[in-house]
């Protein structure tokens, strides 16, 4: 098994598998929101693919969630995210791309690979993720959706296009193929 690199042990990050994720996603099933908010974020490193972190219980649904472009899944961003699906019923497992992870390894900024590389990264999660709760009773119905912020939206609509899955959530996207007229419509609806 691969060792976790250190800033990724830092967090409490341990080596898993996807066993192991679908061994704490049953867990969460019989907890109720005030156990879960206080239990926290679980922290796992699964060799050949790196972080992945879960919030919330698959009481009704699983989202599989993509970062942006620049920071990961410890943002606040993503962590208040992560945290609301508690109170919804649902499971948040939020992940970081390869590239990120040697990012935050090295520490020096790198741009992401191109789109057709983290499509078949965020494939490569889901199809693992589906595998493992498919074994499971109480987890083989659940459904699970695809989602991410920004350029991790980006992603997760095209990997939706590809597996036909039953959701997608995005954060922070345009959907405007014109940058400008994507934050002028934002901002004339009252968004930011």
């Amino acid at each position: 098994m691969a060792a976790v690199p250190t800033p990724y042990a830092e967090e409490g990050f341990k080596v898993a598998s996807f066993d192991a994720i679908a061994d704490e996603l049953e867990k969460r099933l019989e907890l109720s929101e005030e156990a879960l908010a206080a239990r926290g974020p679980w922290r796992g490193w699964v060799a050949s693919f790196g972080p992945l972190e879960i919030h919330g219980s698959p009481r009704q649904v699983i989202l599989l969630h993509a970062h942006g472009a620049g920071a990961g899944r410890e943002t606040d961003f993503h962590q208040q995210f992560g945290k609301a699906c508690v109170h919804q019923g649902a499971a948040w497992l939020g992940f970081d791309f390869a590239y990120l992870v040697k990012m935050r390894c090295e520490e020096r900024r790198r741009p992401p690979p191109r789109l057709p590389g983290l499509i078949e990264e965020m494939t490569r999660w889901h199809e693992a993720l589906a595998a493992s709760l498919a074994a499971r009773a109480s987890l083989a119905t659940c459904p699970v959706l695809l989602g991410g912020k920004s350029m991790g939206s980006r992603v997760a609509s095209h990997v939706m296009q590809e597996l036909v899955a039953p959701g997608l959530v995005c954060a922070g996207l345009s959907l405007s193929p014109d940058r400008q007229a994507g934050h002028a419509a934002n901002r004339a609806s009252g968004g930011h």
